[in-house]
């Protein structure tokens, strides 16, 4: 029997508090259906800002605005004998543009 499913990350900083820009994202695992995933990103991790999503498990080529923080969600329908095992995400460090 297929169950509908639904997992939200808590925010993610990756590493440093510098600003940050998404290449790529990858969902791993063993599925059929395709899920959709939703991005969101933030400034300070209270006030999230709608980013895009997709119907597929890679998204790649993405650009946008840099944020600090970034949150995931993925609804997907599984079977018992399929699971989601994890999700890669790729990106770089945006520098501040600033004087010392």
């Amino acid at each position: 029997e297929v169950q509908n499913g639904l997992i939200i990350t808590r925010p993610v900083k990756f590493d440093t508090l510098q600003y940050k820009v998404l290449h790529q994202l990858t969902l791993q695992g063993v599925f059929a259906n395709e899920p959709i995933i939703k991005i969101y990103g933030s400034q300070d991790g209270i006030t999230w800002c709608y980013l895009g999503a997709a119907l597929r498990r890679r998204i790649g080529h993405m650009r946008g605005r840099p944020f600090k923080y970034f949150r995931f969600s993925i609804a997907t329908k599984l079977a018992p004998t399929e699971n989601i095992t994890g999700l890669r995400v790729g990106y770089e460090v945006r520098t501040e543009n600033r004087l010392r």
